[in-house]
């Protein structure tokens, strides 16, 4: 009780400074409050742990920082002249019918998406959903381009709304849970949850994690849902006013910079899609970079190096290039002499170029392999051998390179040409140079499948150094298109239109006639297997080899129940690992000597072996494995068999 008093009268004494404040400014103090809340959770977990006092000394030190933001860093001494009672505009009929428009093809779009919830195993959402879904999508973004069109002042509340629409299809669809790593970051949770801390304590993920645990123990919200909606909604409510504000105080054009919300949504989303600790860390990085692109003061400061320390707090390898930026910002702000203010591009860019590679061969365990084939530059086609809308989607997946190029060029220009946005490039340059240097590392405890994720971490980070310079390019179009005729523009509308479809498409995982994501999403019958061997096996030791869906279905069940040796899970969960290879063997080839070595590598005298419908050749490995086991058994209807062996 006294925790949620001071809470309330503090947030209440902190609202009564805020309210005489610019909207925008307000909008940029919540930024700070959840970054800064972000990096003191973080760093009480290191000193101490993340329990109610701990909660609680997070939430003093943030509010303390918000505080004296607001006290010294915010001028209101235009409060009266910000805060002037602005009559409102009166809503037209077409405004008015375009909102209802959009908020009716939303709900069908939403109300897909929950229809066709599944807890089967698929690859891809839009194996489930089909094609009814799109209409509505596509109808929302014709909806909200009329909203933009007719001034409808309630524009970039719809523009939120459909930025959450673009990033949770996954977050409704995959019912269980979508991807892998996420059930591994949950399990943590759950732990410190519990502990108030996970051993051996780590500084990784600690912006996510806090984050998280804080808004589970102060609003008893799940941290099962948290953990999956926490970066769709938080992509989805702070991009458009942070893109808006940003533009319009660059561009000095309201229209224009409406019209920027759903452009960018062209662009790839893939990131915003799924919460994990380096999604996370890509927001705050990228959020930091957009408020850079309006006129920065002291507030605008303050918010881009608190999102750059609570990027560095949940991720590396956007967190690195987030404080540099935000140091890059700080000297150009500050006073400096003129010799420091020659020097600090060129080392700042050096670091950049650096470090990241750095640490990865010191920390990681990397080594340099230099190979030109670790770059796919010239992956052209032209796709041309189904339907028109599959050939034009893949058209642009399989020349993105080309479009990669093109962006760059357009990048270089824009930036020669208007010294402003030059730094943009420099640091887009830089981390490319780090990307191409990671690209040469050979990570001997990753899996040959695994071997670019570093490197396309780092190749994300760099491209969101981009985004302002493409923000130029796509103003200088609008600007073009505004001048047209009506037909010139909706064409140009109905482009926007198939654009930001196909980037939805492409943003998500496929099962098509060109491209197979894969990987199977956690399913109902993994979870009724990884509970059938846990009640077969008692308090037993033993090893279950399975695919990854199976050890994930199992650690959202129990967490990370087992460890042998300090570092071997009970599932051969980790691909890097030489359990997963007995796995692969198994699956290829199911023999008892592989199950016997298994047992011995482990020391243990017990082991399973799953085996789920969809895997390739499952028929063919079924009929094997039942004559080498002791004993099996099949769970929902034959989806998975679960196969035992004993010494």
């Amino acid at each position: 009780m006294l925790l949620w008093l001071y809470i309330l009268l503090s947030f209440c004494y902190i609202y009564s400074m805020a309210i005489k404040l610019p909207k925008s400014n307000i909008f940029i103090l919540s930024l700070i409050f959840v970054s800064i809340l972000s990096f003191c959770g973080a760093g009480v977990y290191l000193v101490y742990k993340l329990d109610y006092f701990g909660v609680f000394l997070s939430l003093f030190l943030a509010i303390i920082g918000l505080f004296l933001i607001i006290r010294y860093l915010t001028d209101n001494k235009q409060a009266e002249k910000n805060n002037q009672i602005i009559a409102p505009k009166k809503i037209t009929f077409k405004a008015g019918l375009a909102a209802a428009s959009y908020l009716i093809f939303w709900c069908l779009a939403g109300a897909a998406l929950f229809k066709n919830q599944t807890t089967a195993a698929i690859i891809s959402p839009w194996d489930v959903l089909g094609s009814a879904f799109f209409y509505y999508y596509a109808g929302a973004t014709l909806a909200l381009l009329a909203l933009i069109f007719l001034k409808n002042k309630f524009t970039l509340l719809f523009a939120v709304l459909h930025y959450f629409l673009t990033f949770s299809v996954a977050l409704v669809v995959y019912k269980l849970g979508f991807g892998y790593d996420p059930f591994i970051h949950l399990s943590s949770l759950h732990v410190i949850d519990d502990a108030g801390f996970i051993a051996p304590k780590t500084v990784y993920y600690l912006g996510q994690y806090s984050l998280e645990i804080i808004l589970h123990k102060l609003f008893f919200i799940p941290l099962d849902f948290l953990n999956r909606i926490l970066v769709p909604l938080a992509a989805a409510v702070t991009l458009p006013p942070a893109l808006y504000l940003s533009c319009r105080e660059r561009f000095g054009d309201k229209n224009i910079s409406r019209l920027l919300l759903p452009a960018v949504l062209v662009l790839p989303t893939s990131i915003f899609i799924m919460t994990v600790p380096q999604n996370l860390a890509y927001l705050f990085l990228l959020l930091a970079v957009i408020l850079s692109f309006g006129k920065i003061d002291k507030l605008k400061l303050a918010a881009i190096i608190s999102l750059s320390l609570a990027a560095l707090m949940t991720q590396l390898l956007a967190g690195i290039p987030a404080i540099l930026f935000a140091a890059y910002a700080v000297l150009n702000f500050l006073p400096i002499n003129k010799t420091l203010k020659t020097i600090k591009s060129p080392i700042i860019l050096v670091v950049n170029f650096l470090i990241i590679p750095l640490l990865l061969i010191f920390f990681v365990g990397a080594h340099f392999h230099f190979a030109w084939s670790n770059f796919n530059f010239f992956d052209v086609s032209l796709a041309g051998n189904e339907n028109f809308v599959l050939n034009f989607i893949y058209f642009l997946a399989q020349n993105k390179v080309i479009i990669l190029l093109a962006a760059i060029f357009c990048g270089a220009f824009i930036a020669c040409k208007n010294k402003a946005y030059r730094h943009y490039f420099y640091f887009f340059a830089s981390s490319f140079l780090a990307y191409l240097l990671a690209g040469n590392l050979s990570f001997s405890d990753l899996a040959e499948s695994e071997q670019g994720n570093y490197p396309e971490r780092i190749l994300v980070a760099a491209l969101i150094f981009l985004l302002p310079l493409i923000l130029v390019f796509f103003k200088e179009l609008i600007v073009r298109v505004q001048v047209q005729a009506k037909p010139v523009k909706l064409i140009w509308a109905l482009v926007l239109l198939i654009l930001i479809s196909t980037s939805l498409y492409l943003s998500y995982p496929r099962q098509d006639r060109y491209f197979n994501s894969r990987g199977y999403s956690v399913s109902a019958a993994d979870k009724a297997a990884a509970e059938s061997i846990a009640a077969q096996a008692a308090d037993s030791d033993y090893v279950v080899l399975a695919n990854q869906q199976v050890g994930a279905a199992a650690i959202s069940l129990y967490g990370l129940k087992k460890y042998y040796h300090g570092d071997i899970f009970y599932y051969s969960t980790q691909t890097g690992g030489r359990l997963y290879q007995y796995y692969l063997q198994m699956a290829a080839a199911p023999q008892r000597d592989t199950m016997l070595a298994a047992m011995d590598y482990v020391g243990v005298d017990e082991a399973y072996f799953v085996l789920d419908k969809y895997w390739w050749a499952s028929a063919k490995i079924l009929a094997e494995a039942k004559l080498s086991a002791d004993n099996f058994w099949d769970l929902n209807d034959g989806e998975v068999y679960v196969f035992r062996y004993k010494k």
